[in-house]
Protein backbone atom coordinates (compact mmCIF):
# COMPACT_ATOMS: atom_id res chain seq x y z
CA UNK A 1 0.00 0.00 0.00
CA UNK A 2 1.36 3.40 -1.20
CA UNK A 3 0.31 6.47 1.56
CA UNK A 4 0.98 9.87 -0.57
CA UNK A 5 2.00 12.41 2.20
CA UNK A 6 1.37 15.90 1.05
CA UNK A 7 2.38 19.42 3.15
CA UNK A 8 0.22 22.27 2.77
CA UNK A 9 1.14 25.75 3.44
CA UNK A 10 -1.32 28.57 2.14
CA UNK A 11 -1.55 26.60 -0.99
CA UNK A 12 -5.18 25.11 -3.05
CA UNK A 13 -4.52 21.81 -3.55
CA UNK A 14 -8.32 20.68 -4.81
CA UNK A 15 -7.43 20.11 -8.28
CA UNK A 16 -3.98 17.89 -7.07
CA UNK A 17 -5.72 15.77 -4.74
CA UNK A 18 -8.72 14.81 -6.65
CA UNK A 19 -6.60 13.65 -9.37
CA UNK A 20 -4.70 11.62 -6.97
CA UNK A 21 -8.20 10.21 -5.66
CA UNK A 22 -8.85 9.20 -9.08
CA UNK A 23 -5.94 7.43 -9.45
CA UNK A 24 -5.95 5.12 -6.53
CA UNK A 25 -8.32 3.01 -8.02
CA UNK A 26 -5.23 2.19 -10.54
CA UNK A 27 -3.15 0.59 -7.72
CA UNK A 28 -3.35 -2.93 -7.44
CA UNK A 29 -2.10 -3.01 -3.45
CA UNK A 30 -3.96 0.19 -2.56
CA UNK A 31 -3.67 3.66 -1.01
CA UNK A 32 -4.14 6.32 0.86
CA UNK A 33 -4.00 10.22 0.54
CA UNK A 34 -2.92 12.33 3.38
CA UNK A 35 -3.08 16.11 3.42
CA UNK A 36 -1.37 17.89 6.57
CA UNK A 37 -1.87 21.65 6.81
CA UNK A 38 1.26 23.44 8.48
CA UNK A 39 -0.50 26.39 9.85
CA UNK A 40 -2.17 28.19 7.00
CA UNK A 41 -4.29 31.01 7.11
CA UNK A 42 -7.75 30.37 7.67
CA UNK A 43 -9.40 30.81 4.23
CA UNK A 44 -7.02 28.30 2.46
CA UNK A 45 -8.15 25.70 5.58
CA UNK A 46 -11.53 26.43 4.58
CA UNK A 47 -10.88 26.67 0.77
CA UNK A 48 -9.01 22.77 0.70
CA UNK A 49 -12.26 21.86 3.02
CA UNK A 50 -13.69 20.05 0.52
CA UNK A 51 -10.96 17.38 -0.23
CA UNK A 52 -12.22 15.26 2.59
CA UNK A 53 -15.44 14.41 0.68
CA UNK A 54 -12.49 12.45 -2.12
CA UNK A 55 -12.36 8.81 -1.83
CA UNK A 56 -9.28 8.04 0.77
CA UNK A 57 -8.34 11.73 1.35
CA UNK A 58 -7.19 12.65 5.28
CA UNK A 59 -6.78 15.94 5.53
CA UNK A 60 -5.10 17.40 8.96
CA UNK A 61 -5.05 20.72 9.85
CA UNK A 62 -2.18 21.83 12.31
CA UNK A 63 -2.13 24.82 14.18
CA UNK A 64 0.38 26.42 14.00
CA UNK A 65 3.51 26.07 11.56
CA UNK A 66 6.33 23.42 11.79
CA UNK A 67 8.55 23.47 8.88
CA UNK A 68 8.97 21.61 5.64
CA UNK A 69 11.25 18.74 7.77
CA UNK A 70 9.29 18.05 10.51
CA UNK A 71 5.63 18.14 9.34
CA UNK A 72 6.86 15.52 7.19
CA UNK A 73 8.15 13.48 10.22
CA UNK A 74 4.20 14.16 11.49
CA UNK A 75 2.74 12.94 7.86
CA UNK A 76 4.98 9.82 8.09
CA UNK A 77 3.64 8.40 11.82
CA UNK A 78 0.08 9.22 10.61
CA UNK A 79 0.52 6.93 6.99
CA UNK A 80 -0.43 3.28 7.35
CA UNK A 81 0.95 2.63 4.09
CA UNK A 82 4.47 0.34 3.62
CA UNK A 83 5.34 2.91 0.82
CA UNK A 84 5.48 6.83 1.55
CA UNK A 85 5.27 8.84 -1.27
CA UNK A 86 5.97 12.85 -0.45
CA UNK A 87 4.82 15.44 -2.60
CA UNK A 88 4.62 19.22 -2.38
CA UNK A 89 1.65 21.22 -2.35
CA UNK A 90 2.73 23.29 -5.37
CA UNK A 91 3.07 20.19 -7.49
CA UNK A 92 1.34 19.81 -10.77
CA UNK A 93 -0.02 16.34 -12.07
CA UNK A 94 -1.48 15.67 -15.49
CA UNK A 95 -2.17 11.55 -15.41
CA UNK A 96 -4.36 9.46 -13.52
CA UNK A 97 -1.22 7.03 -13.32
CA UNK A 98 0.77 8.82 -11.29
CA UNK A 99 0.95 6.85 -8.34
CA UNK A 100 0.83 4.39 -10.59
CA UNK A 101 4.09 4.39 -11.99
CA UNK A 102 5.41 4.65 -8.57
CA UNK A 103 3.96 1.25 -7.74
CA UNK A 104 5.17 -0.38 -10.66
CA UNK A 105 8.95 1.19 -9.75
CA UNK A 106 9.05 -1.05 -6.76
CA UNK A 107 11.66 -3.42 -6.63
CA UNK A 108 13.14 -6.23 -4.46
CA UNK A 109 16.00 -4.01 -2.73
CA UNK A 110 14.91 -0.75 -0.56
CA UNK A 111 15.15 2.84 -2.68
CA UNK A 112 14.23 6.03 -2.77
CA UNK A 113 12.87 6.48 -5.65
CA UNK A 114 12.51 9.57 -7.18
CA UNK A 115 9.79 11.18 -9.82
CA UNK A 116 11.33 14.50 -10.43
CA UNK A 117 10.60 18.26 -11.22
CA UNK A 118 9.57 20.10 -14.76
CA UNK A 119 8.52 23.12 -15.50
CA UNK A 120 6.51 25.27 -18.28
CA UNK A 121 9.03 24.63 -21.57
CA UNK A 122 8.34 28.50 -22.18
CA UNK A 123 8.85 31.28 -19.38
CA UNK A 124 5.75 33.01 -18.05
CA UNK A 125 4.24 36.77 -18.75
CA UNK A 126 5.75 38.08 -16.06
CA UNK A 127 9.44 39.34 -16.15
CA UNK A 128 9.55 38.60 -12.29
CA UNK A 129 9.06 35.38 -12.12
CA UNK A 130 12.00 34.50 -14.60
CA UNK A 131 14.64 34.06 -12.08
CA UNK A 132 12.59 31.05 -10.52
CA UNK A 133 11.59 30.02 -13.66
CA UNK A 134 15.32 30.06 -15.22
CA UNK A 135 16.54 28.72 -11.75
CA UNK A 136 14.04 25.80 -12.14
CA UNK A 137 14.46 24.65 -15.38
CA UNK A 138 18.59 24.70 -15.52
CA UNK A 139 19.16 23.46 -11.78
CA UNK A 140 16.32 21.61 -10.44
CA UNK A 141 14.53 19.80 -13.81
CA UNK A 142 15.98 16.20 -14.83
CA UNK A 143 17.38 16.25 -18.65
CA UNK A 144 17.67 12.38 -20.32
CA UNK A 145 21.45 12.31 -21.11
CA UNK A 146 22.83 15.88 -19.22
CA UNK A 147 25.88 14.55 -17.36
CA UNK A 148 25.10 16.39 -14.10
CA UNK A 149 21.51 15.53 -12.84
CA UNK A 150 20.17 17.70 -9.94
CA UNK A 151 20.59 16.55 -6.49
CA UNK A 152 18.48 14.94 -4.44
CA UNK A 153 14.90 16.67 -3.89
CA UNK A 154 12.00 15.87 -1.74
CA UNK A 155 9.29 17.59 -3.63
CA UNK A 156 8.57 14.15 -5.63
CA UNK A 157 9.85 10.78 -3.77
CA UNK A 158 8.78 7.56 -2.48
CA UNK A 159 10.71 5.64 0.14
CA UNK A 160 9.58 2.22 2.37
CA UNK A 161 7.88 3.48 5.68
CA UNK A 162 10.59 1.54 7.57
CA UNK A 163 13.42 3.41 6.17
CA UNK A 164 11.99 6.93 6.28
CA UNK A 165 11.60 5.90 9.72
CA UNK A 166 14.66 4.87 10.97
CA UNK A 167 16.60 8.19 9.49
CA UNK A 168 18.35 9.91 12.28
CA UNK A 169 16.52 13.25 10.93
CA UNK A 170 16.50 15.09 14.10
CA UNK A 171 13.97 16.98 16.38
CA UNK A 172 15.29 20.17 16.70
CA UNK A 173 15.78 20.60 12.52
CA UNK A 174 14.94 24.59 12.16
CA UNK A 175 15.08 27.02 9.59
CA UNK A 176 14.27 27.05 6.10
CA UNK A 177 16.02 25.44 3.36
CA UNK A 178 18.65 22.38 2.52
CA UNK A 179 15.61 19.70 4.39
CA UNK A 180 16.65 17.80 0.89
CA UNK A 181 20.61 17.98 1.16
CA UNK A 182 20.02 16.41 5.13
CA UNK A 183 17.30 13.44 3.88
CA UNK A 184 20.22 12.89 1.26
CA UNK A 185 22.71 12.88 3.24
CA UNK A 186 21.08 10.32 5.43
CA UNK A 187 20.42 8.26 2.52
CA UNK A 188 23.99 8.10 1.35
CA UNK A 189 24.98 7.01 4.61
CA UNK A 190 22.35 4.45 5.14
CA UNK A 191 23.75 3.15 2.20
CA UNK A 192 20.13 3.39 0.50
CA UNK A 193 20.50 4.27 -3.14
CA UNK A 194 18.35 6.79 -4.46
CA UNK A 195 17.08 5.42 -7.66
CA UNK A 196 15.56 8.20 -10.55
CA UNK A 197 12.42 7.34 -12.68
CA UNK A 198 10.47 9.22 -15.49
CA UNK A 199 7.63 10.49 -13.66
CA UNK A 200 7.93 14.03 -13.01
CA UNK A 201 5.34 16.63 -11.43
CA UNK A 202 5.56 20.34 -13.06
CA UNK A 203 5.80 22.97 -10.21
CA UNK A 204 3.41 25.44 -9.87
CA UNK A 205 4.91 27.75 -7.24
CA UNK A 206 6.85 30.33 -9.25
CA UNK A 207 8.04 33.08 -7.10
CA UNK A 208 8.64 36.62 -7.63
CA UNK A 209 12.70 37.53 -7.77
CA UNK A 210 12.29 39.52 -4.93
CA UNK A 211 10.63 36.51 -2.85
CA UNK A 212 12.97 34.11 -4.84
CA UNK A 213 16.13 35.81 -3.60
CA UNK A 214 15.26 36.13 0.02
CA UNK A 215 14.37 32.48 0.21
CA UNK A 216 17.70 31.60 -1.31
CA UNK A 217 19.36 34.07 1.58
CA UNK A 218 16.96 32.19 4.25
CA UNK A 219 18.50 28.46 2.41
CA UNK A 220 22.15 29.85 2.82
CA UNK A 221 22.13 30.87 6.01
CA UNK A 222 20.16 27.90 7.53
CA UNK A 223 23.57 26.04 5.10
CA UNK A 224 25.75 28.14 7.49
CA UNK A 225 23.92 27.04 10.34
CA UNK A 226 24.01 23.24 9.53
CA UNK A 227 27.68 23.44 8.16
CA UNK A 228 28.88 23.40 11.80
CA UNK A 229 26.84 19.96 12.84
CA UNK A 230 27.11 18.27 9.18
CA UNK A 231 30.75 17.19 8.32
CA UNK A 232 32.06 19.20 5.88
CA UNK A 233 33.06 15.91 3.65
CA UNK A 234 28.85 15.39 3.33
CA UNK A 235 28.33 18.93 2.37
CA UNK A 236 31.49 19.34 -0.19
CA UNK A 237 29.59 16.31 -2.17
CA UNK A 238 26.54 17.36 -1.79
CA UNK A 239 26.19 21.35 -2.02
CA UNK A 240 27.73 22.58 -5.33
CA UNK A 241 27.83 25.91 -3.58
CA UNK A 242 29.44 24.66 -0.64
CA UNK A 243 32.37 22.92 -2.31
CA UNK A 244 33.28 25.83 -4.76
CA UNK A 245 33.42 28.17 -1.10
CA UNK A 246 35.07 25.28 0.48
CA UNK A 247 38.14 25.54 -2.54
CA UNK A 248 38.27 29.46 -2.14
CA UNK A 249 38.75 28.85 1.64
CA UNK A 250 41.85 26.67 1.13
CA UNK A 251 43.16 29.18 -1.21
CA UNK A 252 42.21 32.14 1.24
CA UNK A 253 40.17 33.95 -1.74
CA UNK A 254 36.57 33.50 0.31
CA UNK A 255 37.19 37.67 -0.13
CA UNK A 256 37.15 37.64 -3.51
CA UNK A 257 33.40 36.72 -4.34
CA UNK A 258 32.22 39.22 -1.42
CA UNK A 259 34.44 41.95 -3.00
CA UNK A 260 33.13 41.68 -6.83
CA UNK A 261 29.32 41.05 -5.64
CA UNK A 262 29.86 44.83 -3.68
CA UNK A 263 31.20 46.11 -6.76
CA UNK A 264 28.54 45.10 -8.88
CA UNK A 265 25.63 44.37 -6.61
CA UNK A 266 23.02 46.94 -8.29
CA UNK A 267 24.25 45.62 -11.62
CA UNK A 268 23.58 42.19 -10.12
CA UNK A 269 20.14 43.06 -8.76
CA UNK A 270 18.98 45.10 -12.07
CA UNK A 271 19.77 42.12 -13.31
CA UNK A 272 17.98 39.88 -11.48
CA UNK A 273 14.74 41.39 -11.39
CA UNK A 274 14.69 41.62 -15.55
CA UNK A 275 13.67 39.23 -18.05
CA UNK A 276 16.68 37.65 -18.75
CA UNK A 277 18.35 36.80 -15.35
CA UNK A 278 22.02 35.21 -15.78
CA UNK A 279 22.53 32.11 -13.32
CA UNK A 280 25.78 32.63 -12.80
CA UNK A 281 25.29 36.20 -11.38
CA UNK A 282 22.95 34.64 -9.19
CA UNK A 283 25.56 32.00 -8.18
CA UNK A 284 28.25 34.72 -7.45
CA UNK A 285 25.37 36.99 -5.27
CA UNK A 286 24.28 33.58 -3.51
CA UNK A 287 28.25 32.93 -3.19
CA UNK A 288 29.15 36.30 -1.70
CA UNK A 289 26.39 36.30 0.29
CA UNK A 290 27.27 32.69 1.84
CA UNK A 291 31.22 33.75 2.07
CA UNK A 292 29.99 37.16 4.14
CA UNK A 293 27.98 34.60 6.89
CA UNK A 294 30.87 32.16 6.93
CA UNK A 295 33.38 35.35 7.46
CA UNK A 296 30.81 36.68 10.48
CA UNK A 297 30.63 33.25 11.88
CA UNK A 298 34.27 32.96 12.09
CA UNK A 299 35.11 35.96 13.84
CA UNK A 300 31.96 35.68 16.38
CA UNK A 301 34.07 32.39 17.66
CA UNK A 302 37.17 34.11 17.92
CA UNK A 303 38.78 34.91 21.51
Amino acid sequence: MISVLIPVYNQDVKILIARLSAGLSHLENGGEIIVMDDGSEVHTLEDNESITSLPGVRYIPLHKNYGRLKVRQFLAKEAAGEWLLFLDGDSVIDSGLFVRQYEKAIGQQPAAIVGGRTYTTTPPENCQLHLHWQYGTHRESRHPGKKHQPAFMTNNFMIPAWIFNQLKIGAQWEGYGHEDTWIGILLEQAGIPVVPIDNPVLHDGLETAGKFIEKSKDALANLSKISTTIPEEDLTRHVKLFRVHQALKKWRLTWAPVWINKLLERYVLRNLHSCHPSLRLFDLYRLAYFSRLQQQKAGSHRP
